[in-house]
């Protein structure tokens, strides 16, 4: 201790001067060398040996000239005239490795004053490798949710915009890296410095709406009514207690899909509060952030797709109850939910067939009764008029909010014989006609549940 003391004002001394070192290495985070490999089409010469060079990289074009420099040296430069390339070989045209015969004028230039000039002549040409663009190369960094320091650094080294990860992970310390970088995909160049690769790792464009009191907000396919809720408190859109009520007891005008018979309850909004990328107002009521996922509802179902269902033997309500089931069943593509949409259309309309029966037999709905009602077991046998397995039809109502495909895979089934399926372990639903085939696959090892 005594002896920091007696050096207080060295001490002092070095560490701003090691700042300052640092600082400066900071700002020049620029790799000649690898920007050069970048620009350029580094090449052997052969028949120049005054240059002492073998390794040459084009640095720049203009409108009838190209300037090439050695590499490691920018004080010698080799200029090409176009005037003077032959048209087969033009430099414009080498696009790929290889050998080339060229006709060339050499300037050498080592302090700005010119020392030797050549008349043109014909030199041939080996490309090694052709180099992306002469422009700053641009990359794609994402950063994920958990990433450290060190494994941002890390991806920005491998994707050569940083020279050194130590040095960055030290820089970050001043230049505010907590605060800045966040989780998110963003566009960065070799041209950036340490500070602006920090800085461009942050969505500003968000910043500037949350300070409107906007909020960009998420909600995916098959999240029930309840999830939807939390989801929205979380990210500060209202508070949960006011989206609770907005859903259980306002009386929305011009939404006649939604149960009278459930208000009161959240459940009446269940199935109507489209999945998809909103931009919440904060500032506005939680009847008004309600009322938008209706109306996103009302109008992603067309005048085409309202029309078919009315010539269905089903109304609106049960088709989206219908979706909702395929939300929940299906973990594929658009030709698994209509295949499943078959299952459910087969056995609705077909409940005296001996191959399906009255019953849908969904996990999903046992599913739904276990998180709405807080059963701990899974049980084909639970007493709820949910549940499918005891019941006949459809629920009494969707259980959860489906996606535009899976209501359009509602009204528009493929046309099968299935009246049975089962995930896979090869993540894939399988799809049976008759019991017996389903059975057996259910108990191979090739079944896997999605519910249990």
């Amino acid at each position: 201790m005594k002896w920091i003391k007696e050096h207080d004002v060295f001490l002092r001394v070095l560490s701003l001067l090691l700042a300052v070192f640092l600082w400066a290495y900071v700002m020049s985070n620029k790799n000649p060398d690898k920007t050069a490999e970048y620009r350029g089409i580094p090449v052997q010469l052969e028949g120049l040996t005054q240059l002492n060079a073998n390794d040459l990289v084009v640095l720049e074009g203009s409108n009838n000239q190209i300037t090439v420099g050695i590499s490691g040296d920018r004080t010698s430069i080799l200029e090409m005239s176009r005037e003077y390339i032959n048209a087969a070989a033009s430099v414009a045209n080498i696009t790929e490795p290889g050998e080339y015969d060229l006709n060339y004028r050499v300037t050498l230039d080592a302090t700005g004053v010119k020392v030797a000039s050549r008349s043109p002549s014909q030199i041939h040409v080996v490309v090694d490798r052709i180099s992306k663009s002469s422009v700053p190369v641009e990359v794609e960094i994402t950063v994920e949710e958990g990433d450290s320091r060190g494994d941002v650094a890390k991806k920005l080294h491998d994707a050569g915009l940083v020279n050194s990860r130590l040095v960055f992970n030290i820089a970050g310390t001043f230049l505010h890296y907590d605060r800045y970088v966040e989780p998110g995909t963003y566009k960065l160049n070799s041209d950036m410095d340490f500070r602006a690769l920090i800085t461009n790792m942050h969505d500003w464009e968000a910043d500037a709406k949350a300070a409107q009191g906007l909020v960009k907000v998420t909600i995916p396919e098959g999240y029930t009514v309840r999830e939807i809720i939390d989801l929205l408190a979380e990210k500060g859109v209202a508070t949960k207690e006011d989206l609770e009520d907005a859903c259980a007891n306002f009386a929305y005008e011009d939404y006649d899909f939604l149960d009278d018979d459930k208000i009161g309850t959240i459940d009446r909004m269940e199935g109507f509060l489209f999945p998809s990328t909103y931009e919440f107002d904060k500032n506005r009521s939680a009847v008004y952030t309600v009322e938008t996922m209706l109306v996103y509802f009302k109008n992603s179902i067309s005048q085409q797709m309202l029309a078919d269902i009315k010539a269905s033997p089903y109304t609106l309500q049960e088709i989206v109850t219908m979706a909702s089931l395929i939300e929940k069943e299906s973990i594929g593509d658009d030709t698994e939910r209509k295949n499943i949409s078959s299952v459910i259309h087969n056995r609705l309309e077909n409940p005296d067939s001996n191959k399906g029966g009255r019953a849908l037999q969904l996990c999903s709905t046992i599913n739904y009764i276990m998180k709405h009602d807080g059963v701990k077991t899974f049980d084909t046998e639970i007493d709820s008029p949910y549940n499918t397995y005891i019941n006949p039809g459809l629920t009494p109502g969707p259980i959860c909010n489906p996606g535009l495909s899976a209501i359009q895979a509602a009204i528009y089934p493929a046309d099968t014989d299935y009246y049975f399926f089962a995930l896979g372990t090869d993540g894939k639903s399988h799809f049976f006609t008759d019991y017996s085939d389903h059975l057996k696959f259910i108990n191979s090892d090739e079944y896997q549940p999605i519910y249990s």
